[in-house]
C-alpha cells in the first residue's frame, strides 16, 4: 500500500532520534525543577512546603530546622513571609467588618486592653508558622496559643537588596521569637488604621538582633527590617527605610501614647522644656515616627510589654539610634516565662531616640524624676 502524502512514513532512525530528544528534555526538566531556590547570598532558600499551620505539611522539613540551629537569614526570611500572610489576615477581617472586639483585661492604670479576631488570626499565622519551619523554637506573643489557621508559604528567602553583614547559624535553644500580631488594636477598632503594625523580633541569648515592623494598611510602605551589628566591625542593617533627621518642630517633638499616656504629657511639659507632644497609637508606629524624623524621641512612662518594644528596639539600634528604659538601663528578654508573662513586663517605661547622644540627653532629663 502506498503511503498517504498526509501521513508520511517515519524511518527507524528518525523515531530513535525523536525518542532520545524527548528523554533529554524530560531529564533536564527534572534536574532543574529539583534544584533549590537560592537566596540573595547564593545560599539555598528554605525548601517550599505546603504548610498547614495546624501542624501538618506536605513535603520535607526545611534543612534549617533539622539540626537544632538556623541561619539568621532564614529566621528573617520566614518572618517576612509570615508578615505578609498575617497582614492579609488583618486586612481581610477589617474588610469583612468581622473584628468582634472584646476586652481581655486592664492595665495597672485601668486602661482597657482589647483583642479582635484579627489579632488571633494574625497570631496563628506567626506562631504556628515559625514552629513549622523551626520546630522547638521558643515563641512569645501578646496573644494566647493559636487554635488553627491554614496557609501556604513557599520558598521564604531574603528579598533582593537585603544583605546581612554577618549570617551566623544560631542555636535554636538560645533563640526566642517575640511577635506582636497586631499592635494598636484599640486604634484598629476605631479605624485609625495608619497606626496598625505587626512586629517580629528575633532574640538571641537575651538580646534582640533583628526586628521587622510592618505598617499593615500603608500599601506603599514595605516592612521595615533592622539587624543589629553582631560582630566587631559590622554595620547595622536597615532595609526598606532610610533614617531621617528631625528638622523644624519635629526636632523638639516627643511622641507619646494616645491610649496609655499615663503621666507622659505632664512629664514632657515638666522635664523637657521647649518640647511638644505628639499623641500616636502603637509602639511600632511611634518608633517609626522617630526613625522617619517626625519626632525627636518616643517616651513611654508607664509599664510596657516586651512584644510592644522588642522589634522597635532592634530597628532603632540597627539605625544607630538609642533604646532603653527611663533609667538608661538595657531591656532584658529572658528565655523562660511564667503563665502570666510577668517577665515580659518592663516597669520603667522606655525611651527611643535616633542617636546615642539624644538617648543620653533624654535619660539625663528623666532618670530619677519619675516615680
Amino acid at each position: 500500500m502506498r503511503a498517504s502524502s498526509a501521513y508520511p512514513q517515519v524511518s527507524n532512525r528518525q523515531y530513535v532520534k525523536f525518542v532520545a530528544i524527548v528523554v533529554c528534555v524530560c531529564f533536564l526538566f527534572a534536574f532543574f525543577a529539583d534544584r533549590p531556590t537560592l537566596n540573595n547570598e547564593g545560599e539555598p532558600a528554605l525548601p517550599g512546603t505546603d504548610i498547614n499551620l495546624r501542624g501538618g505539611q506536605d513535603g520535607a522539613l526545611p534543612a534549617a530546622a533539622s539540626g537544632g540551629s538556623a541561619k539568621l537569614s532564614d529566621l528573617i526570611a520566614v518572618g517576612l513571609g509570615l508578615t505578609e500572610l498575617a497582614s492579609q489576615e488583618i486586612k481581610d477581617v477589617k474588610a469583612a467588618g468581622a473584628e468582634e472586639l472584646r476586652v481581655k483585661g486592664l492595665t495597672k492604670e485601668g486602661v482597657e486592653e482589647p483583642v479582635t479576631v484579627a489579632d488571633t488570626n494574625s497570631n496563628s499565622v506567626f506562631v504556628n508558622g515559625y514552629r513549622h519551619f523551626f520546630p522547638g523554637v521558643q515563641m512569645l506573643s501578646e496573644e494566647t496559643e493559636p487554635e488553627k489557621a491554614d496557609t501556604k508559604l513557599y520558598n521564604p528567602a531574603l528579598p533582593a537588596g537585603l544583605r546581612l553583614e554577618s549570617n551566623p547559624s544560631l542555636d535554636l535553644s538560645e533563640v526566642l521569637v517575640i511577635v506582636d500580631p497586631l499592635d494598636a488594636t484599640k486604634e484598629f477598632g476605631e479605624d485609625l488604621l495608619e497606626y496598625v503594625t505587626t512586629m517580629v523580633c528575633v532574640v538571641y541569648q537575651g538580646e534582640p538582633i533583628a526586628g521587622i515592623i510592618n505598617q499593615v494598611f500603608e500599601e506603599d510602605k514595605p516592612p521595615v527590617v533592622g539587624v543589629i551589628p553582631l560582630q566587631p566591625g559590622d554595620q547595622g542593617v536597615l532595609f526598606n527605610r532610610a533614617k531621617q533627621d528631625p528638622v523644624g518642630d519635629a526636632a523638639h517633638t516627643v511622641t507619646i501614647s494616645r491610649s496609655h499616656t499615663g503621666e507622659g504629657g505632664n512629664v514632657v511639659e515638666k522635664y523637657l522644656e521647649g518640647h511638644q507632644t505628639l499623641l500616636a497609637g502603637g509602639a511600632g508606629y511611634k518608633s517609626l515616627l522617630v526613625l522617619d524624623g517626625k519626632a525627636e524621641a518616643y517616651v513611654h512612662v508607664t509599664a510596657i510589654k516586651s512584644w510592644d518594644v522588642c522589634a522597635a528596639e532592634a530597628v532603632m539600634k540597627a539605625s544607630g539610634g538609642g533604646f532603653s528604659d527611663i533609667e538608661g538601663k538595657q531591656l532584658a528578654y529572658p528565655m523562660e516565662y511564667d503563665s502570666t508573662h510577668s517577665q515580659a513586663l518592663f516597669k520603667n517605661g522606655i525611651i527611643a531616640t535616633a542617636s546615642k547622644e539624644q538617648q543620653d540627653f533624654f535619660v539625663t532629663k528623666l532618670d530619677g524624676n519619675l516615680s
